[in-house]
């Protein structure tokens, strides 16, 4: 059998502004639930790619800013978006409403959001430090077991240990 070389031009399709991509620096790609892919730009908002063609979702025009760091579906599929400086928005339903624990993330630069095997929602705010939100609590991991307030660049989650990798900024 003929071995496929990774670096073979006809297995990829590759989008940049030229044909139709928002916007060449991208923040990260999700699946939605309908199956469509959700791109999260840097500072453009976000678009949903059918196949064809990249569309923004009608909450760009909603969201407080467009300078996006994360954007993560929680367990009821309902999207978090971490705007910076705004805030966290949730997006359920076709409606767009603030987080009610934003006030703990007052005027902050999100570095990551995570969900857990549980369906807990990690959060790290640069400088501030790391948050975990229950869906009703949202407790400051930072302060409690006295971690460093470095940013996490990585969380992930093997068995039911879960592992963040810091970055040390200054």
């Amino acid at each position: 059998r003929a071995e496929i070389s990774i670096s073979d031009p006809e297995r990829w399709t590759h989008f940049t502004v030229q044909n139709g991509l928002p916007d060449n620096r991208i923040r990260h790609v999700l699946e939605d639930v309908d199956g469509s892919l959700l791109v999260v730009t840097m500072n453009n908002g976000i678009f949903r790619y059918d196949g064809l063609q990249f569309l923004p979702l009608h909450i760009n025009e909603q969201l407080p800013t467009l300078f996006i760091q994360w954007v993560i579906k929680d367990n009821q599929d309902r999207l978090l978006i971490a705007c910076n400086y705004e805030g966290i928005w949730i997006y359920d339903h076709g409606k767009l409403y603030p987080f009610e624990q934003n006030s703990l993330f007052n005027k902050q630069h999100f570095v990551t959001l995570f969900k857990d095997q549980q369906g807990q929602i990690w959060i790290d705010v640069n400088r501030v430090g790391l948050f975990c939100w229950n869906g009703q609590i949202c407790e400051n991991i930072t302060r409690q077991y006295n971690l460093p307030f470095e940013d996490i660049v990585q969380i992930t989650q093997q068995d039911s240990l879960t592992y963040l990798l810091l970055f040390n900024n200054r």
